[in-house]
């Protein structure tokens, strides 16, 4: 079989649904690209695959060049909530991406919830849950030992509400000793982006009142080498609908490397009500796992391993 993917070498989404499992996959001849071209057409494929392209819907012009069949991956809600930084600048793109959900031959996302808001456009919907190829290339458990509890927390820019939640908690944790908070994914490029990031940076160290490093954001095929710098992972999240229609990636993440985890109980990560995590009920949580991690070594590793096993 011939696929042709459409993605950028930079995009995260890209690399996790269609760069990795595509690289997995045997007895295939695969071209990667970043938009339609007559080169890729030439490569006479027999399925096109692509996640969102918010700036292409021309696929009648694709279906005169080529009879692959064209199949949309999409892994989370494209209307953006009125707090969500970029909720302006993506209003442009909703027409493109529910134009493009009709006009594929199947859709593909990562769970229920967001299958039942693609069927109200396209009713050829697949659930295809995220994956992690645990042991391959950079997905080993492989972590670099430290004295300290290393809080570890990695995403991007648009996360600075989710990380807001922790201000507060972050305060009461800096009385606990032995602590270090770990940001991966820090972006300085520009004024702009590092305004953001050190706002985001100051919630997470309560304005540095914890000792703290900053780990740079990198390429995607690089990006899990930063959890090598953790010893339990945060993960809070906002309640909310569009929130529930995220995967739960970051459990598959820290599972990887055995790294316990204290996250947020709402949805997408309340649907495994079954993961062996710390579940946060109230913003005292937050304190009270972190200090029972603090004090209990061998719970770290124990619920680093079971995390593992059910991932």
């Amino acid at each position: 079989m011939k696929i042709v993917a459409y993605s950028q070498r930079e995009s995260g989404v890209g690399y996790h649904r269609l760069t990795m499992p595509l690289a997995n996959m045997q007895d295939v001849k695969v071209h990667i690209t970043n938009l339609p071209t007559v080169e890729s057409f030439e490569f006479n494929p027999d399925l096109i695959l692509y996640n969102r392209l918010t700036h292409f819907k021309d696929w009648d012009a694709v279906r005169k060049e080529t009879s692959a069949k064209i199949i949309m991956d999409i892994d989370d809600d494209w209307q953006l909530p009125p707090n969500h930084m970029a909720h302006d600048a993506y209003k442009g793109h909703k027409e493109i991406i529910e134009s493009n959900l009709r006009n594929a031959d199947a859709v593909t996302v990562t769970n229920v919830r967001l299958a039942e808001k693609v069927y109200n456009f396209n009713k050829r919907v697949h659930v295809l849950p995220n994956a992690i190829p645990y042991g391959r290339n950079m997905f080993t458990d492989e972590r670099e030992p430290s004295e300290l509890l290393r809080l570890f927390w990695a995403g991007s820019v648009t996360h600075n509400h989710d990380l807001e939640i922790l201000r507060n908690p972050i305060k009461r944790i800096s009385t606990l000793k032995g602590i270090q908070m770990v940001m991966g994914g820090y972006v300085d490029d520009d004024m702009i982006s590092k305004m953001y990031w050190d706002r985001m940076l100051n919630a997470f160290t309560f304005g540095g009142i914890i000792p703290y490093s900053k780990i740079h954001a990198c390429l995607p095929e690089d990006y899990y080498l930063m959890f090598r710098y953790a010893d339990a992972m945060l993960v809070p999240l906002e309640q909310s609908e569009w929130h529930g229609c995220k995967s739960n990636l970051k459990l598959l993440e820290a599972a990887g490397k055995k790294i316990p985890v204290i996250v947020s109980n709402v949805e997408p990560y309340s649907v495994d009500s079954d993961a062996p995590v710390l579940w946060v009920n109230s913003k005292k949580d937050w304190y009270l796992h972190t200090k029972y991690l603090t004090l209990n070594p061998n719970a770290r590793i124990e619920l680093g391993q079971q995390l593992y096993e059910w991932a």
